[in-house]
């Protein structure tokens, strides 16, 4: 009997724990870029429709590294940028960057991380309270 509960709980809390071990791992990276990562200014170039729903883009943004290294692509953020929240006509917008100095491809959107950060990390940790009572329920 205890084995068919752990194997029930395994398959049902499965999937969920994929998402908190991701949510952890962007929380921590966006706390190492607020911390570590260097500030400067880019430029959205683009919006790219995400298959999230009808108003979720990300973007692409264009910027120097201290090193004059340019750098196109997408932030790293751990939400998609909602163009209701940051405008449909942003392209062409300057906006804080925080990139890893080490790899400036590892970048974030300053804006997203300033105002998510700490609700994100709360979530983080009442989903692994979740699943260790669940577990500690078995």
């Amino acid at each position: 009997m205890k084995w068919e509960l752990l194997f029930a709980f395994v398959i049902g809390i499965g999937p969920f724990v994929l998402i908190v071990v991701k949510l952890v791992r962007n929380v921590l990276f966006a706390r190492k870029m607020v911390k570590n990562g260097i500030l400067t200014m880019g430029t959205i170039i683009e919006h790219i429709r995400t298959k999230s729903g009808p108003s979720t883009y990300h973007i692409i943004v264009r910027f120097l590294t201290t090193n004059g290294i340019e750098i196109t692509g997408k932030p790293k953020n751990f939400i998609n940028t909602d163009t209701n929240i940051f405008g449909k006509n942003s392209i062409g917008k300057q906006i804080g960057i925080r990139y890893d100095p080490e790899n400036p491809e590892n970048f974030i959107d300053d804006r997203v991380s300033e105002k998510y950060l700490f609700p994100l990390t709360a979530i983080t940790v009442l989903s692994i309270l979740i699943v260790v009572i669940a577990y500690c329920l078995i």
